[in-house]
């Protein structure tokens, strides 16, 4: 499987749900898919509700302007779903060898970040991208 490389990536995301982690800590687990010239690769994104990942949510909250709902409480799946960005996609390191490395989302924008010293990929034009040009194979959490 081709990974994207480390860099901003316009996305989409195409369904959000509440769900609860191994820990039993609440979760938003995220359907994306960030394109990457005429093709695209769909990503899961498992946002853990902890400080770790706070600034993340937050960051998510912004991109989807659901600020105020983040402050009164959090975001809600229908906040975020449908919405579209920018993804700093990174690769993480596989700590089993029973499973391949991945493309991760580290962060969220708007638009993409002028001052970044990442990457940044292009959005494609309307109609260029192939939905399913590039294989479903991030599904797995490790």
């Amino acid at each position: 499987m081709d990974l994207l490389p480390d860099g901003w990536y316009p996305f989409k995301v195409i369904s959000a749900e509440d769900k609860k982690s191994k820990a039993g800590n609440d979760m938003l687990v995220l359907k994306t898919q960030a394109y990457h010239g005429n093709a695209s690769r769909f990503i899961d994104d498992y946002i853990v509700a902890n400080d770790f990942n706070l600034r993340k949510i937050r960051r998510l909250a912004v991109m989807c302007d659901a600020l105020d709902k983040y402050e009164a409480g959090g975001i809600q799946p229908t906040d975020v779903e449908g919405r579209e960005g920018y993804a700093r996609i990174g690769i993480q390191k596989s700590k089993d060898e029973k499973f391949s490395d991945k493309n991760v989302i580290w962060d969220f924008a708007k638009e993409a970040p002028a001052d970044s010293k990442t990457p940044v990929v292009a959005k494609p034009a309307p109609g260029s991208t192939s939905e399913a040009a590039m294989a479903d194979d991030d599904s797995i959490p490790f």
